[in-house]
This record gives structure tokens, sequence and C-alpha cells, in this order.
């Protein structure tokens, strides 16, 4: 859970190498947004080639976050499995560009918005959308 007044994202990436097969699996990761202004479960705003890449997100439960849950300007190889995302400020996930990206028999809840997805190349299967939840275009 983020400490109080945090205000800051839980896991970040801003390299300026790739770093390839991360793994984030069986985690419950709390935003605390009662306390907290901004924040993020995971946050890797690399538009260009130097991005975090072949990343696996498994059965992670992650919730109230008051930005998104989830953000990453270039996914390439990402894929998002079997997660609870719910109670984001914004979207639970949100990719703004990048390719072979994947979402996976999620259950995406009362997010801001369920999810925003700027990517081509995206398999989006066997999800879950609850509560007031959309999917959108980038603007």
């Amino acid at each position: 859970m983020l400490a109080d007044g945090a205000n800051c994202n839980m896991f970040e990436y801003r390299g300026t190498t790739d770093v390839y097969f991360v793994d984030f699996r069986d985690l419950y990761v709390d935003g605390n947004h009662e306390n907290n202004t901004s924040g993020r479960f995971l946050y890797s705003p690399q538009p260009g080639s130097e991005r975090l890449a072949d990343v696996r997100i498994l059965n992670v439960y992650c919730r109230d976050f008051p930005d998104e849950g989830i953000y990453t300007e270039n996914p390439w190889g990402w894929r998002i499995v079997g997660c609870v995302i719910e109670m984001c400020g914004g979207p639970g996930v949100h990719v703004t560009k990048g390719s072979d990206f994947a979402l996976i028999n999620n259950k995406i809840n009362k997010n801001d918005i369920g999810a925003k997805l700027g990517t081509n190349g995206a398999r989006i299967i066997g999800n879950y959308f609850l509560s007031l939840i959309h999917i959108s275009e980038p603007t």
C-alpha cells in the first residue's frame, strides 16, 4: 500500500536502455487514494526505443490508485493476464501507442475509464468490464 501522502508511482521505469522480461505476479497493490492525490501501480512513459519490454503482469489485484492503474507508452510484448484492476481515478489500463500488447481474462471494475488503448496489434480477450466502464480511444 502506498503510504499516506506518498503521491508517487509504486513501480516506475524511465531508463535510457531497454529492459526485458519483467514479471509482476501474485501481488496485492493498493494506491491508498483517500490519502494520495497522484500515483499509479506501474508507470512506464518511454515513447521511444528505450522501453520496458516483454512485461508480464499476472494475477495482480490492483486497486485504488489516484491515477491510472497501469500506464505505458510503448508496450512491446506486454501481457496483462488474470488481474483485477479496480477503483482507480484514471483508466485501469492506459496504453498510448505501441504494438504486441495483450489484455487477457481480467476484471476491470469501477475505474474512471476501463481501458484507454492507443496501441495497434492489441489482443483483448475474455475481459470483464464492470460498472460505468467504457473503452476509449486516446485523444
